[in-house]
């Protein structure tokens, strides 16, 4: 099931439709030839597909929540964590779907914000001398620690 998890959300949701659509589509097509051949197997077929139709939907509707609902709060409460200042977060997604992307980004803000606790810590205990690399020229509070230094 590993596979499905790491598929971008737009194939997760094509093959989910896709898969309930072939059930619907075989229990009509049987359902059909059935009705016309006046056989009493019509009504089981329609019961039964209709059933595994909505099991389908259902799984399905399980793990594209399964998929996104754990890594959600999982980096909410990492950011969080995070914005209150605890900068020994790890993030445990490696997914490779959207939820990874987002993932590897809260990995990149927690390295920066280790890097720059780290200089802050140089820079209270006396030491002037911190090697620090912007990020961008954007960077406003690795230049204002340079500024420090």
């Amino acid at each position: 099931m590993k596979w499905f998890y790491d598929l971008r959300l737009r194939a997760k949701l094509r093959y989910t439709f896709g898969a309930v659509l072939a059930v619907v589509a075989i229990q009509s097509l049987l359902a059909s030839r059935a009705i016309a051949l006046n056989s009493s197997h019509a009504a089981p077929i329609l019961f039964w597909g209709t059933l595994l139709a909505i099991s389908v939907a259902l799984a399905a509707a399980w793990v594209l929540d399964r998929s996104f609902s754990w890594p959600v709060r999982e980096l909410s409460t990492k950011l969080d964590r995070l914005a209150l200042g605890d900068v020994d977060v790890e993030v445990w997604i490696y997914s490779k779907d959207e939820m990874g992307d987002l993932a590897n980004a809260v990995r990149r803000i927690v390295a920066a914000q280790q890097q720059f606790a780290g200089t802050a810590r140089q820079l209270a205990a006396g030491d002037t001398n911190v090697a620090l690399q912007l990020r961008s020229d954007h960077d406003v509070v690795g230049q204002s620690l340079m500024h420090l230094g």
